[in-house]
């Protein structure tokens, strides 16, 4: 039987806590990766109300060819920019295109270097390409800047 993934991330996040301390190592990159895949199968956007509807390829093939226009047009201190990149992140990730991803995210991470979802995201591309050490980077600059969550 195939897990939801809120389902799967229920038991992803009981893998990776013992005694109540989230663990960032290899063995914790390794299921982050496994996550990713039930996740991915799936592109779904999310809206304000937490309903989410799945993306076709032509959405995100939009999404980027929208985000890739934004990119060349605005400066690249702009809360826009930041957003183009992050949009086409997911895309490429939806997408398949890990490698791309990693670039985007990499970008956000210099324009807001204090955003905590940059670095998770990253750690997650980083952790699907066999980065764990990568990965295990990411994840902690991510605590680092958000430790309740």
């Amino acid at each position: 039987m195939e897990c939801s993934p809120d389902e799967s991330y229920a038991k992803y996040r009981q893998k990776i806590q013992k005694n109540g301390v989230v663990l960032f190592d290899k063995e914790r990159a390794k299921m982050q990766k496994q996550y990713m895949s039930v996740i991915y199968q799936r592109p779904v956007q999310h809206n304000a109300k937490g309903s989410g509807q799945v993306l076709t390829r032509s959405q995100l093939d939009f999404r980027i060819k929208n985000a890739t226009d934004t990119i060349a047009r605005v400066p690249e201190d702009s809360h826009s920019y930041f957003t183009a990149h992050f949009s086409r992140a997911f895309a490429y990730t939806s997408l398949g295109d890990m490698p791309k991803a990693v670039d985007d995210y990499a970008t956000c991470s210099r324009v807001k270097p204090k955003c905590p979802e940059v670095y998770f995201n990253l750690g997650c591309m980083k952790a699907e390409l066999g980065d764990f050490d990568g990965a295990i980077e990411d994840y902690n600059q991510a605590i680092g800047l958000e430790p309740q969550n």
